[in-house]
């Protein structure tokens, strides 16, 4: 049970983490509150998309830990290389990115370490629908490690999802139930011989936005909640709570003019720490428009 717990912690993180930053990337709305530097600079940047080309992780006291920064195509769709650089800018990785010519797709990330020496290989593959069906770690003599697979309904929701070992063999495998409006309302992960491992239920606002999402183990009890609160679309905090009531983790985000966000402070209660990513941006002209 303590290796399922760890599991479901990190999940309820990664998926707090993944709200911030799709609310912040695609919200619209702009605040009528702010003042004189942020309204001139929401002018400068009026109807245009922002793209992050760094992001700085601090400590607590505010000194530097590491940070990477973004490379794109000159179109600034697709990103083509990030660096991760320790606090004394020595490079401690970098990421390249291959994209099928034709359609623009993901095709392969791959990750060095300082001296270009080849870390892991990441495949995708897609149906014939431009789907992701399939996902492939491989180490650096290129044996696979683990990969997923994904499968859809007929209304390209993301229905399943397997997570499989290097030698291919099927280790957990999570399905996604969804409501009439395309959210996902509840999920529930199982082992390979059927039995339940954790499950997830989420609650949404009327505008769609994630407010609760309740984390419950094999028993079907309630192990930790996640509480968001959002304001113009934007989720500004998010707080993971255990069975006891206390506040384990805390999200707050902080965000710019065009929606972009700007800084992210994760207290970690059990852990007695505290993180602080900055980020920052370029602007594209929105296509769309």
């Amino acid at each position: 049970m303590k290796i399922i717990s760890v599991f479901v912690s990190a999940l309820t993180l990664l998926l707090a983490s993944c709200v911030s930053s799709q609310a912040s990337l695609e919200a619209q709305t702009r605040s009528s509150s702010r003042g004189g530097s942020q309204a001139a600079a929401s002018q400068a940047h009026a109807g245009q998309i922002p793209v992050e080309i760094k992001h700085s992780v601090l400590f607590a006291d505010g000194s530097l830990d590491e940070y990477t920064t973004f490379e794109y195509d000159p179109s600034y769709s697709s990103i083509m290389n990030q660096a991760r650089y320790s606090a004394s800018d020595t490079m401690l990785e970098q990421v390249e990115f291959a994209y099928q010519e034709d359609k623009g797709i993901l095709t392969t990330k791959i990750t060095r370490d300082v001296e270009n020496r080849l870390k892991n290989r990441v495949v995708y593959q897609y149906n014939n629908q431009g789907q992701l069906w399939r996902e492939t770690l491989t180490n650096k003599s290129g044996k696979a490690v683990s990969s997923y697979e994904y499968a859809y309904d007929s209304k390209g929701n993301r229905i399943t999802r397997i997570m499989n070992s290097g030698l291919d063999l099927k280790m957990a495998e999570t399905s996604y139930m969804y409501n009439d409006r395309g959210y996902v309302v509840t999920s529930e992960t199982k082992d390979p011989a059927g039995r339940k491992i954790s499950s997830t239920r989420n609650n949404y606002d009327g505008q769609g936005n994630l407010l609760s999402q309740q984390v419950l183990n094999a028993a079907g009890e309630v192990v930790s909640v996640v509480n968001a609160v959002w304001q113009n679309g934007l989720e500004i905090k998010n707080e993971q709570i255990g069975v006891d009531g206390a506040v384990q983790l805390r999200i707050t985000n902080e965000y710019g003019p065009e929606g972009e966000l700007l800084r992210k402070t994760i207290e970690n209660f059990q852990g007695e720490s505290t993180q602080i990513t900055q980020y920052e941006y370029t602007f594209k002209p929105d296509s769309r428009k």
